[in-house]
């Protein structure tokens, strides 16, 4: 069961927490996000859940805004309670200072929870501050890698895990392990239009992209950034895998252009943009998010192939809402359209992770829809 609530005391959030609990046969955990006002207070929040539903897992997590079936609640003080049925879920929660090091303890301790190699998906919930993309590389090699899903938390603490004893845990990294459920049907949608094909790197120093082709990457940029109307934000588009010629667009992950090389006539992006890994040059973009969300749908519903949704998680990114549309809801109408009353909660975080050619990966200016199913 799901359910969004306004509120703005933690005690409202635990005592519509037990409602949906006492709504489901055999509880196996809870997920609370917590937007606007309720996100500076998620330690009350974590404590009245832990009161108000004893014996049951929570995480208790923040985001600039919230989401359920009936809307996204930007502006707004505001949770997004799940419940579900099955196995009990699991907790784990790495901690430290150096990113690499927490992805390792993660995933040490997934494995021992046995979260990594069950069914179901793994959710976590990241600090911004001590995260880099390198915290996700002890993932790649799990048995589960491409079911883990995530997003960067706003303010301090990010999340707390509510143990099954009502103990409250925090930590730079805390995962959410389903068990018991099949595997979700996992769509990523980033609001980006590619400007150019998708072309391999053919030449690069770091972080550094010299050569897209033939063509040299910032004469690639500037050629793409001609004739735009305004004043766009332009994007790296990359794709690391096999091409499915079977989509509509290709599958790719966007990164922030951070820099010019005028000498060298690069273009800096990240340390992922790598000989070898394909790149185009996009523009963030309104009308090609709507329309890529949307699309989204239609191939979850179809690789569900026809078995019965139970519930969806949308972790979607700050830079979506009202910030890319200049309106409020747009992608919970287009979710509430294509599953009609599914339970189904959101977050809006810093950023999104998702699988990209079968591994972990930070994704922006995206959303990440996982929708779980009855086996047909």
């Amino acid at each position: 069961m799901g359910s969004g609530c306004k509120a703005q005391h933690p005690s409202e959030v635990g005592r519509e927490a037990a409602r949906l609990v006492g709504t489901v046969a055999r509880p196996a955990g809870g997920v609370v996000f917590a937007g606007g006002s309720l996100a500076t207070q998620l330690e009350g929040v974590a404590t009245a859940v832990a009161v108000a539903c004893p014996g049951l897992p929570f995480l208790v997590a923040t985001g600039a805004w919230v989401a359920s079936q009936a809307g996204e609640l930007e502006d707004q003080s505001a949770a997004a309670i799940l419940v579900w049925s099955g196995k009990a879920a699991t907790l784990t929660i790495a901690d430290g200072d150096d990113p690499p090091h927490i992805g390792e303890r993660l995933a040490r301790e997934l494995v021992a929870s046995g979260a990594a190699t069950s069914t179901g998906a793994v959710l976590l919930a990241l600090d911004p501050e001590r995260f880099e993309p390198a915290l996700l590389d002890p993932l790649h090699a799990l048995p589960r890698a491409a079911h883990v899903i995530g997003f960067g938390t706003t303010g301090s603490p990010g999340a707390i895990a509510v143990s099954m004893d009502g103990t409250l845990r925090r930590g730079p990294a805390i995962a959410l392990g389903f068990r018991g459920l099949t595997a979700p049907v996992i769509e990523v949608s980033p609001a980006a239009r590619l400007l150019t094909p998708l072309r391999p790197i053919s030449a690069s120093r770091g972080s550094l992209v010299l050569r897209l082709g033939e063509e040299r990457a910032l004469d690639a940029l500037t050629t793409a950034g001609e004739g735009l109307e305004g004043e766009p934000l332009l994007l790296a588009a990359l794709a690391d895998g096999i091409e499915d010629t079977a989509r509509a667009r290709p599958e790719f992950f966007v990164r922030p252009i951070r820099g010019v090389d005028p000498t060298r006539r690069g273009v800096f992006v990240s340390d992922e943009a790598r000989a070898g890994v394909k790149m185009a040059i996009a523009a963030r973009d309104p009308v090609a998010a709507r329309e890529d969300i949307e699309a989204a749908t239609r191939r979850a519903r179809r690789t569900a192939a026809g078995a019965a949704p139970r519930f969806g998680l949308y972790l979607t990114c700050t830079g979506r809402g009202s910030r890319l549309y200049g309106s409020y809801d747009v992608d919970g109408r287009l979710l509430r359209t294509a599953f009609n009353d599914m339970p189904l909660v959101g977050v809006s975080g810093a950023f999104q992770i998702a699988p990209h050619a079968g591994r972990p990966r930070l994704h922006l200016f995206s959303g990440v829809l996982a929708l779980f199913t009855a086996p047909s």
